[in-house]
């Protein structure tokens, strides 16, 4: 474990992107505070540890601070048999962290898309006005719902 540079991490990042590496991203998004990072970076501390004996185990988390705070997550490991304990461990951490969140007062529903995992709802953080547009433009162009139900990955407007 160590603290780095974005680009440090970008580089220890692309060098955990080798063939047979299992991937996890999460995303979740918060107002900055000291106290609230200080909090999120014990909870990590304690996610990594409940999967330190998983193989090939590298586990980082990424905080950018922007006009909506982005934090990122990933996870990567070697054997497919550890996907379920791996993809709990990072919703369970997910969940702790927003949990945390809200109850500072720091939540904010927004998801960065490209990083979210497939049980978070990245379409909802874009407000209920953009969600209602994106669905009437899901029934108008896609009435029989094949890119909802037979068109595999993505994340479905009609949750």
């Amino acid at each position: 474990m160590k603290i780095a540079t974005l680009s440090e991490t970008s580089r220890d990042i692309q060098k955990m992107q080798a063939n047979r590496v299992r991937q996890i991203f999460a995303t979740t998004s918060f107002q900055f505070s000291i106290v609230h990072l200080q909090n999120v970076y014990a909870l990590f501390r304690s996610a990594v540890a409940s999967v330190e004996d998983i193989k090939g185990i590298r586990w980082t988390l990424t905080y950018w601070r922007l006009h909506s705070s982005i934090t990122n997550k990933s996870a990567a490991h070697e054997d497919a048999s550890d996907d379920v304990c791996m993809d709990r461990a990072a919703k369970r951490f997910i969940e702790k962290v927003d949990d945390s969140s809200k109850n500072a007062g720091l939540f904010n529903r927004y998801k960065y898309i490209n990083y979210s995992a497939g049980y978070q709802d990245p379409i909802s953080g874009y407000g209920d006005e953009m969600k209602s547009s994106l669905q009437a433009v899901r029934k108008k162009y896609d009435p029989e719902g094949v890119f909802q139900t037979v068109v595999p990955g993505g994340f479905k407007i009609s949750r």
